[in-house]
């Protein structure tokens, strides 16, 4: 099932401009291989968010978790030009 199609309403449902603008820019990660939050749902953010970036995981969907503490990953973030905190 697709997060999109899930029954219950968000308590915090995002109401303003679709073309947000955030303060610092967002990191979005899309795993290639998760069947419940498809890649070009990813996409699709990214290209929402302006100056978001898109980071493409060819991965197990959910399998994110465990490189999150590792310090190559806070390299990678800082290589993408965003602060890893």
């Amino acid at each position: 099932m697709f997060c999109s199609r899930w029954e219950p309403p968000a308590k915090e449902r995002y109401e303003g401009d679709p073309k947000a603008r955030t303060k610092k820019r967002v990191l979005v990660i899309g795993e290639t291989l998760d069947p419940v939050t498809p890649l070009a749902s990813a996409r699709n953010l990214t290209g929402t968010l302006e100056g978001s970036v898109l980071l493409e995981l060819d991965i197990p969907g959910s399998e994110v978790a465990p490189f999150s503490k590792s310090s190559g990953w806070s390299k990678l973030i800082r290589g993408l030009g965003m602060d890893p905190k």
